[in-house]
């Protein structure tokens, strides 16, 4: 009697266990908080604040007074525009002698999408600032923006344009040339060209 009183008390004590670890465990047992959100890659580092210093300081003061204030709202937007700002203000001579006008346009593109940034975030953070003043002028300078932006494409359009109409003549001429052109290969190619070398 007294083995099988031991055996109900050791039963009922090891099924009280279980149901206090198992509610201890699940109840310890909270959600995963979600993972956190991925961030955009930051830009390589251009410029050591050395640099970033001179470079600005090359610029003219509405520019720099707006990177400023760009700096101040948004650093990420700041890095990429003065980037952005830096190479397409580079004088490449190369581009300079054959496109003066586009890089023209380039600059004057770096220098809206500075301007632009900067009224859009007045506009966002300061409280004080009036709102459609700086709604009107964002308007003007955006469609500035659109038209320089419209004027490289179009010069794009025009030059590819130009591309495809060589290559079409190219393609007839070669057509027409097709015998010619496959022997003077094959000469090449096998080596027989000794007759129709000039100084023979």
């Amino acid at each position: 009697m007294l083995q099988i009183l031991k055996k109900k008390i050791s039963s009922i004590l090891i099924a009280t266990f279980m149901v206090l670890l198992s509610s201890t465990v699940f109840a310890q047992k909270q959600p995963l908080p979600p993972p956190p959100l991925p961030t955009a890659p930051a830009f390589p580092k251009l410029f050591d604040k050395n640099t970033e210093h001179q470079y600005l300081q090359s610029l003219n003061n509405i520019m720099r007074m707006q990177l400023k204030k760009i700096k101040k709202f948004d650093r990420r937007a700041y890095e990429r525009l003065l980037q952005k700002t830096y190479f397409n203000t580079m004088d490449i001579p190369f581009f300079n002698k054959f496109d003066k006008k586009r890089m023209r346009r380039r600059k004057e593109i770096s220098s809206l999408e500075i301007g632009t940034t900067s009224l859009a975030l007045t506009y966002k953070n300061d409280a004080s600032a009036d709102k459609s003043k700086i709604k009107k002028e964002l308007t003007e300078k955006l469609n500035e923006l659109f038209t320089l932006k419209e004027k490289n494409k179009q010069q794009d359009v025009e030059r590819l344009e130009k591309k495809l109409k060589d290559l079409r003549h190219s393609l007839t001429v070669r057509n027409q040339h097709k015998d010619e052109i496959i022997e003077r290969r094959l000469n090449e190619l096998i080596g027989d060209e000794k007759y129709l070398e000039w100084n023979e």
